[in-house]
């Protein structure tokens, strides 16, 4: 979920005459995998086994471990976090990988500073363009470039909310510089 991995999330606001994405960028803070137990399928067990290294009965049992943890209302981090970097990360579940979706409910109780600062660019964004619609990125539809015309009102919105230097490096990646 850094600048530059076409897996982080971002979504797109649509306007009239051409869209706008906008990223969410991890800080890494490993907030999101504190105090939750991750769910993960069966499929996924081999991956991450040879992700790291270890036999799928050894994955089982840190899973387990924490599931029974959790279910005792002693939630603590994922048993794949390690110094806030996810061991796992290239094979990480399907709750990991949509975290947070883009409604206020998804980012729950973490205290998520990516989140926050993605909905700050999103109310500014539909404070600014009141016809604004939201959606997520798909691959059957490529959002209508920014034209030149229009980057100066765009940066506009992004500068006055006081987002990270990364945000607006990305932010300019993805709507002048190239896009989805």
């Amino acid at each position: 979920m850094i600048a530059g991995n076409p897996d982080y999330p971002c979504a797109v606001i649509e306007l009239p005459q051409y869209d706008v994405t906008v990223p969410l960028i991890c800080r890494l803070c490993g907030n999101c995998c504190r105090n939750y137990y991750v769910p993960v399928d069966l499929e996924s067990l081999p991956a991450i086994s040879e992700t790291l290294g270890e036999p799928i009965h050894m994955v089982q049992a840190r899973l387990n471990d924490k599931l029974e943890a959790y279910r005792q209302g002693r939630p603590g981090d994922c048993c794949f976090l390690e110094e806030n970097r996810c061991l796992i990360h290239a094979v990480k579940p399907e709750a990991c990988r949509q975290f947070p979706s883009f409604t206020d409910a998804a980012a729950g109780n973490v205290n998520c500073p990516a989140h926050r600062e993605y909905k700050r660019i999103e109310k500014a964004f539909c404070r600014e363009f009141p016809q604004a619609r939201i959606r997520m990125p798909s691959s059957s539809r490529k959002p209508k470039r920014v034209p030149d015309g229009a980057w100066e009102k765009i940066m506009g919105v992004a500068e006055n909310e006081d987002v990270s230097e990364l945000f607006l490096q990305t932010f300019i990646m993805l709507n002048k510089a190239g896009g989805l």
